[in-house]
C-alpha cells in the first residue's frame, strides 16, 4: 500500500519538474517573441516616420 502511494507521488514529482521546465521554455519563448514584435514595431514606425 506504502509502495502504491510512493510509487504515485514519485510520478507526480515527474510531472511536476517536466511542466516546469515546459514553463521555464515558454516563458523564454515569449520573451523572445516579445522582443521580435518590439523591433517590428520599431521598424514600423522608422518607416512611417519618411
Amino acid at each position: 500500500m506504502i509502495e502504491q502511494y510512493e510509487s504515485k507521488i514519485s510520478a507526480l514529482q515527474i510531472q511536476i519538474e517536466v511542466l516546469r521546465n515546459t514553463n521555464n521554455y515558454l516563458q523564454l519563448e515569449n520573451t523572445e517573441l516579445k522582443k521580435k514584435i518590439v523591433m517590428q514595431r520599431r521598424k514600423v514606425a522608422f518607416i512611417l516616420h519618411f
